[in-house]
């Protein structure tokens, strides 16, 4: 699962039944949830970074996240640049699959009242 956070995104998989691994390809990224997790770095990874959690404790740590939103725009609250473009470009990615979902017809339909 992909979790982006205007702090942080991370990957996360299933280690064993109770454990999950959460990776990031910045440490700092973990550390903004994990300040004083055991983080290790896999430099032949394609995540670099990893911690090892217990499963509850992961998704009460999300859902307190999800408890304290505050914003109105979520890539305007992502304060470092580099992630708030990556999620800007990911969301141009998102933007094109949805209007490939659209039939011609209400392509049309879209584009001549959006272009007007």
């Amino acid at each position: 699962m992909w979790i982006c956070l205007n702090n942080a995104f991370v990957s996360v998989v299933q280690h064993t039944k109770d454990k999950l691994v959460v990776r990031a390809r910045r440490k700092s990224h973990l550390t903004a949830l994990f300040p004083d997790g055991k983080i290790i770095e896999t430099m032949d990874r394609d995540y670099r970074f990893r911690i090892f959690v217990d499963r509850k404790e992961f998704a009460a740590l999300i859902a307190e996240k999800i408890a304290n939103i505050d914003y109105t725009n979520f890539k305007d609250s992502t304060k470092d640049k580099s992630l708030h473009d990556m999620y800007l470009n990911w969301w141009g990615d998102h933007y094109d699959l949805q209007l490939k979902d659209l039939d011609r017809e209400e392509y049309n339909r879209y584009f001549k009242r959006k272009h007007k």
